[in-house]
């Protein structure tokens, strides 16, 4: 079987690793398809240019650019599906979209699911919620597989982590994900008001610094790119992980 992958962004790569893993070792021939249509824009940083994909993937597929010249897939899985127009993809026997967000299930309209034969879902709530918006639709093409995401966690070497960040191999570890501030239009009274009230975000991150102490854990706090990080929870973390570049492998 042939199997294209369609990416958009640097950040659903790690959506699809485990479906390209599991289809190479099952002699299927893989294609990632890359479009890099917004190198220039102002998600750049998340173009999926072939030097930024880690070089493990060679190993499991052949990676190119899209658009470009490509016979018909037996099968294509395209994550974020809302992204794409029909005339847009390439042409494949069959068509599967996979959940990333919540926006790729709930902003799916009913004029668009005939553009695929299966949406792949985190768990089979989706498309009751998916009902819900629109009534009177039968949504025989979601399909639950769990969280793609998860599937790295058998993947990872622990001790490499620790090493890497610098974690003692004996500590207990408290890894808090701060408020996104910045990352997505926000309210003034959610963006200041809950950064600045005493009885908001510094009191979540102070309840949190308490836990710590009292567990003798370390406070392990990753920086996103895109996020404000106040610094408040840059003092509060005993270990903070700086933001990474999208675009390192």
């Amino acid at each position: 079987m042939t199997l294209g992958v369609l990416v958009r962004r640097l950040n659903q790569v790690p959506w699809i690793e485990g479906t390209i893993r599991a289809a190479h070792a099952r002699g299927h021939r893989v294609t990632l398809l890359l479009d890099d249509r917004d190198r220039n824009g102002p998600k750049a940083i998340l173009a999926p240019t072939p030097s930024r994909i880690p070089s493990r993937f060679r190993a499991w597929a052949d990676v190119r650019r899209w658009p470009s010249p490509m016979p018909v897939f037996d099968a294509l899985l395209v994550p974020g599906p809302i992204a794409w127009r029909p005339d847009e993809l390439p042409k494949a026997r069959m068509r599967a979209g996979l959940q990333t967000t919540w926006s790729d299930i709930m902003h799916l309209p009913p004029a668009d699911v005939g553009t695929w034969g299966t949406v792949y879902t985190w768990s089979a709530g989706w498309a009751g919620w998916w009902c819900e918006r629109w009534p009177d639709r039968v949504p025989g093409m979601f399909v639950p597989v769990g969280h793609p995401l998860a599937e790295h966690l058998g993947w990872f070497d622990r001790e490499a982590i620790r090493a890497q960040y610098g974690i003692p191999p004996e500590r207990r570890v408290v890894l808090f994900l701060p408020f996104p501030f910045g990352a997505h239009e926000q309210s003034w009274r959610l963006r200041w008001g809950y950064r600045v009230a005493p009885w908001g975000d510094r009191a979540v991150v102070r309840a949190v610094r308490a836990f710590c102490d009292r567990q003798n854990a370390l406070l392990v706090v990753p920086h996103r790119y895109k996020v404000d990080l106040p610094g408040h929870t840059r003092r509060a973390a005993d270990i903070l992980i700086e933001a990474a570049d999208p675009a390192e492998p």
